[in-house]
C-alpha cells in the first residue's frame, strides 16, 4: 500500500500543487483538503482493513491447501487445530494495526504531495519522502502496536 497507493497520492497531489491546480481550487472557494485529501482518507481507510480481510481469508483457505493436499490432513482435522490455535484477539489486533497504518500512510502521502516545491523534481523527493517516511512510520508503530498488544498486560 505504501510503494502502490502511498506514491501514487503524493505525486498525484504534488502534481496538482505545482501546476498550481490547488490553487486555482482555492480561487473556486472549493477547500481542497475537503475535495482533494478526504476522499482519499476515506478510501484508505476503508480498503486497507478490507485488504486485510481479504488477506486473512486467503491465508486461511492457503493453510488448508497445504494441509488437505500436501500433509494429508483432512478438512476437519485442520478447521479443529485452526480453531484451537487461532485467538480473537489476533484478529482484532491485525484489524487495529490496518486502520493505525492506513491511517499513517495516507496522512503522510498526502502531507508530502500538499507541501512539494520546486516542479517536477520536487514531486520525485516528495514522493520518495513520502515513501520512506511511511515506511519507517509504519515499521516503528508496527513494533509499539505489538509490544502493547502481546507484552503490554
Amino acid at each position: 500500500m505504501i510503494g502502490r497507493s502511498g506514491s501514487a497520492v503524493a505525486a498525484e497531489l504534488g502534481t496538482m500543487k505545482v501546476s498550481e491546480e490547488i490553487e486555482a481550487l482555492e480561487v473556486m472557494a472549493i477547500n481542497p483538503v475537503q475535495y482533494l485529501v478526504v476522499p482519499r482518507f476515506l478510501a484508505m481507510m476503508v480498503m486497507l482493513p478490507a485488504l486485510t480481510i481479504f488477506g486473512n481469508y486467503i491465508g486461511i483457505l492457503g493453510g488448508w491447501a497445504v494441509c488437505r493436499f500436501a500433509l494429508d490432513f483432512n478438512t476437519a482435522g485442520y478447521v479443529l487445530r485452526a480453531l484451537e490455535s487461532a485467538e480473537t484477539w489476533d484478529l482484532y489486533s491485525g484489524m487495529i494495526k490496518s486502520v493505525v497504518f492506513a491511517w499513517l500512510v495516507i496522512t503522510i502521502a498526502c502531507n508530502a504531495g500538499l507541501t512539494v516545491e520546486g516542479g517536477a523534481e520536487g514531486v520525485g523527493q516528495a514522493t520518495t519522502t513520502a515513501v520512506v517516511q511511511a515506511l519507517l512510520a509504519m515499521l516503528v508503530m508496527n513494533a509499539v502496536l505489538t509490544g502493547i498488544f502481546f507484552f503490554g498486560g
